[in-house]
């Protein structure tokens, strides 16, 4: 202080206007640095949340197709098998198309159309791997303990020769106790392809008699898929209602993967809480290898469940654009206060010093 106190007045001078430059530069740049970086944020999360509806409108809209085909078949077995008579001994001399079995004309005719159905719809919709059905024992032909097949897409036929070989699978025995549809979580499919299982039962006369069920593919979920160059580590997931991993734009080794797996458990409990309301939320997540993540989530209606249409992206990557803008404001700043600064010391000399004289 006293070392100030004794310099010259243009130095002190100096020393007081490049301070005061020097904190409303900082101001500033620390003003414009949070406002960015909030407004970055609120446009960036309003935009991700988005993506993830959109994706939850497409898996819906998958569902739906698929739930289309299982749901209409299953209506037309119900009908069809309430207005014939089901014989209690089978006389007929008709063969069946798949098994090496006498059925009746009626049996044959609903067995085409079945047949056909499936055929046409597997072969011709990309979304499909399989689709199958299988009856309870003398469900669809009074003396035959197992009726049931699927249709590849392409085009093999699948033909059971065992009740025990479908009765304990999770496609058909959660219908089977339940009476709903039914959603499984991600399996290797008939082909060895990662999908899942929609499945619907089928009645006659208020009786269970059986399932069609339909796998569709999870590599048709690409469409779901997210980028932007500015943003390198964006990406999206569907998740179960368990938080399983259904799909990952960026790989296929987390299918099946729990959200526990993945983060760090501590988390897991609050993002859970979170999810019961049943409606869009997003978080901020610290992954097992350090990343750190914001999360757009938005629910999914699964046939009874909520499932959700995550799309994610890496804090660092958020703020990148806004921590570059600042470092060359800071920068822009420095060279204006050293331009400055030679101008406020210059001239206070200069006119302080005529006006000493």
């Amino acid at each position: 202080m006293r070392n100030f106190n004794t310099m010259k007045v243009e130095k002190k001078l100096s020393i007081i206007m490049v301070t005061l430059s020097t904190l409303t530069i900082i101001l500033i740049a620390a003003i414009l640095l949070i406002r960015n970086m909030i407004v970055t944020t609120n446009l960036l999360g309003r935009q991700l949340q988005t993506y993830s509806q959109l994706n939850s409108a497409l898996i819906e809209n998958k569902l739906d197709s698929a739930n289309a085909v299982v749901t209409n078949l299953s209506t037309y077995l119900q009908t069809t098998l309430e207005e014939i008579n089901l014989p209690t001994e089978n006389n007929s001399e008709i063969s069946s198309l798949l098994y090496d079995k006498n059925i009746s004309e009626d049996l044959l005719n609903i067995e085409e159309y079945i047949y056909n159905s499936i055929y046409t719809t597997v072969t011709n919709t990309p979304l499909f791997d399989a689709i199958g059905i299988y009856f309870e024992p003398n469900a669809f032909v009074s003396d035959m303990l197992t009726y049931a097949f699927y249709i590849d897409s392409n085009s093999y036929v699948g033909i059971y020769t065992s009740y025990d070989q479908y009765a304990n699978e999770e496609y058909y025995s959660t219908v089977k106790s339940t009476g709903q549809t039914f959603l499984t979580d991600p399996w290797m499919g008939e082909q060895g392809l990662p999908v899942i299982t929609l499945s619907v039962p089928i009645y006659n006369n208020n009786t269970f008699i059986g399932v069609i069920a339909v796998d569709i593919l999870i590599y048709e979920f690409m469409d779901t898929s997210v980028q932007d160059e500015n943003y390198p580590s964006l990406f999206s997931a569907i998740l179960t209602n368990n938080f399983d991993v259904v799909f990952n734009s960026t790989t296929f080794d987390k299918m099946g993967v729990n959200i526990s797996n993945i983060v760090v458990p501590e988390e897991v409990p609050q993002v859970l809480q979170q999810a019961k309301a049943g409606v869009m939320f997003n978080y901020i997540s610290e992954s097992l290898n350090g990343d750190i993540h914001r999360r757009y989530l938005y629910p999914i209606e699964a046939f009874g469940n909520t499932w959700w249409a995550q799309v994610a992206v890496e804090i660092e990557d958020i703020y990148t654009e806004t921590i570059e803008a600042a470092f060359i404001s800071i920068i822009l700043g420095i060279l204006a206060l050293v331009i400055s600064t030679i101008l406020i010391v210059y001239y206070l000399k200069k006119y302080l010093g005529l006006w000493k004289m």
